[in-house]
C-alpha cells in the first residue's frame, strides 16, 4: 500500500520556511555575540599607540543576510576619534555590496593606515583568531557544523 500525504504541501512549506527563519535568527544572534567580542578584543588588545582614537573608533562589525545589513555595531567614539567612527561606517557600507549571498560577519578597522599598522602590530589579528575559534565551537555546539 503506497504512502498517502494528508498534510497539504503549503503547510509543509510554511513549516520548513519557519524553521529556516528560526535557524537564521539563531545564527545572526551567534554572529552578533562573536562580533561584539571581536571588537572588544581588538580595542583592548591592540598593541599600538592610538594618539587620536581614530583607529580604535573605526573598529566595528556588521552582519549581512543576503547582502542586507541585519546588524551593525555602533562604532563607539574613543578619545575624540569621530573621523574613525565615520570611516568605519563608510567601509562597512562600501564592502557590504560585495556580499550578496549568505549570512556573514564582517569585522573592520576603517582607517586607511590600519592594514599597514597590522603588518607591525596587532590591530585585528587577535580578534580574527578569536572569532574563528569561537565560531567553530559555537556553531558546532548548535548543530550548524557537523563534527
Amino acid at each position: 500500500m503506497p504512502a498517502k500525504r494528508i498534510t497539504p504541501k503549503s503547510q509543509i512549506d510554511k513549516h520548513l520556511e519557519s524553521e529556516i527563519k528560526k535557524r537564521e535568527q539563531k545564527l545572526i544572534r551567534v554572529l552578533n555575540y562573536i562580533g561584539m567580542t571581536c571588537i572588544s578584543e581588538a580595542r583592548n588588545s591592540g598593541d599600538y599607540i592610538d594618539r587620536t582614537g581614530n583607529l580604535r573608533s573605526s573598529i566595528g562589525y556588521a552582519i549581512l543576510n543576503n547582502g542586507k545589513i541585519e546588524k551593525i555595531s555602533s562604532f563607539q567614539t574613543i578619545k575624540k576619534g569621530t573621523k574613525g567612527k565615520e570611516k568605519g561606517n563608510e567601509i562597512i557600507k562600501n564592502i557590504s555590496s560585495d556580499f550578496n549571498y549568505g549570512i556573514i560577519l564582517i569585522v573592520v578597522a576603517g582607517m586607511n593606515y590600519a592594514a599597514y599598522l597590522e603588518t607591525k602590530r596587532n590591530v585585528l589579528s587577535s580578534s580574527e583568531l578569536y572569532a574563528k575559534q569561537q565560531a567553530q565551537i559555537i556553531l558546532t555546539r548548535l548543530g550548524f557544523i557537523k563534527k
